[in-house]
């Protein structure tokens, strides 16, 4: 028993507080998508901001972790799969929690 509408309405309020604070930062042009499990965040170093996020709880995946296998560290390729973070914004959060995780992420 899901209440669907409740999840992709929280899940668009997290993605909006995140964006709001996040686009000014972000180099990704983003879309106002539907019920996104995931705001994608551009950031420079990103393997080593998700290992800082990673000791304060915060886990961040890999989006496509075979391309930094086989994709030169060069390549456009690897470069979004190291660097784009799919902060998560899905309804197990709320405003507080995209609070926090923009705290941590603008002191790492």
């Amino acid at each position: 028993a899901i209440d669907y509408d409740k999840v992709v309405e929280s899940r668009n309020r997290n993605f909006i507080i995140l964006h709001d604070k996040l686009i000014s930062k972000n180099i990704l042009d983003i879309k106002f998508p539907n019920g996104a499990f995931a705001y994608p965040y551009y950031m420079e170093n990103g393997m080593e901001i998700k290992k800082r996020l990673a000791e304060k709880k915060i886990y961040i995946p890999t989006l496509w972790p075979n391309v930094l296998s086989v994709n030169d560290c060069s390549s456009v390729e690897y470069n979004y799969s190291a660097n784009i973070l799919p902060l998560p914004c899905d309804q197990r959060y709320g405003a507080e929690d995209m609070e926090f995780l923009n705290k941590v992420l603008i002191h790492s």
